[in-house]
């Protein structure tokens, strides 16, 4: 199992959403084959991180994270503590940074604020299969 450490994130406090989020991903299975090298691993990391300043985690979810599925679409789950007023601006920062740094790519990025409320269907199949980067 992965453990998920303090040290994963930007910013260490004790609010609650910075608890929920930092109890993501505490179940998921080890890593698994994807679709996806080390270096696009890291710039999409470092794009979320310093678009979602604070506590943030991403996961990849959808064909990426198969491979023996095609599909050329990167699609992304972020978990942010991020004020809701300024996901959407964080959202357009970060799918700039990985498209400079990656290419031009087709990038699906959702965003949320409390992944366990929201009630979107993207969101729940990011959680139930996608692997945290």
């Amino acid at each position: 199992m992965l453990k998920i450490l303090d040290s994963d994130f930007h910013r260490n406090d004790d609010s609650e959403d910075s608890k929920e989020i930092q109890s993501l991903g505490e179940d998921y299975p080890e890593e698994r084959p994807m679709r996806f090298s080390e270096e696009s691993i890291h710039a999409v990391k470092d794009a979320v991180h310093a678009a979602f300043p604070g506590q943030s985690k991403v996961f990849l979810f959808g064909s990426r994270v198969y491979d023996n599925k095609r599909g050329g679409d990167i699609d992304l789950l972020v978990v942010s503590d991020l004020h809701r007023s300024a996901m959407e601006s964080a959202k357009i920062r970060a799918v700039v940074k990985i498209q400079m740094a990656l290419g031009d790519q087709k990038i699906d990025m959702v965003v949320t604020a409390d992944p366990h409320l929201d009630s979107r269907p993207v969101v729940r199949e990011a959680l139930r299969n996608g692997v945290e980067l």
